[in-house]
């Protein structure tokens, strides 16, 4: 007999597991097995996170709301940590290149264009930066999993653009 609110299902390892009922599904998150970014549908509809569902209940933690601030100190700490490494690199460089008027701006400019494929390449390798990793913060998909590099460059992309007003002065403020 199937029970009128046996539709749920779950993602888990790429294997779909269900049909589950809503209080099957509930007490699935009480046990620790589903957690808020495990791909779920009900019936027909889009895989979606669990924590998108109304039915599905998870608690409430103090670090369930968005963090803006957080964020914002590990993207600092993430520049500081790219500016000294190349400031290590400079040695490299003559110096006669850094005599100029423009050095300062060429670094300003180096450090923006490298920190987005830096950024993909630690989210793709360990899901988190040194910066992200301090402050506590992972990045993973809604399977769980970090991300690959194309969707970490994206995403890099999109926090440049979107998220810090492509570093440009007084726009970064209001962004």
């Amino acid at each position: 007999m199937v029970q009128e609110d046996q539709g749920w299902f779950y993602k888990q390892g790429g294997q779909e597991n269900g049909p589950f009922t809503t209080n099957e599904m509930n007490s699935l998150i009480q046990s620790g097995e589903l957690k808020r970014d495990t791909s779920v549908k009900w019936n027909e509809s889009e895989w979606n996170a669990a924590e998108s569902f109304a039915k599905l209940h998870f608690q409430k933690s103090a670090i369930d709301g968005v963090r803006p601030w957080v964020r914002y100190w590990a993207r600092g700490f993430d520049m500081i940590i790219l500016g000294f490494l190349l400031g290590i690199l400079m040695v490299f460089v003559p110096m006669d290149f850094f005599n100029t008027r423009f050095s300062g701006l060429f670094l300003g400019i180096m450090i923006l264009i490298l920190s987005i494929p830096y950024e993909a390449c630690l989210l793709k390798l360990w899901g988190t930066t040194l910066g992200k990793w301090i402050l506590g913060i992972r990045i993973r998909d809604l399977e769980g999993q970090k991300p690959n590099f194309d969707k970490a460059l994206k995403r890099s992309i999109l926090v440049w653009w979107c998220g810090q007003g492509a570093d440009l002065p007084i726009v970064s403020l209001i962004f």
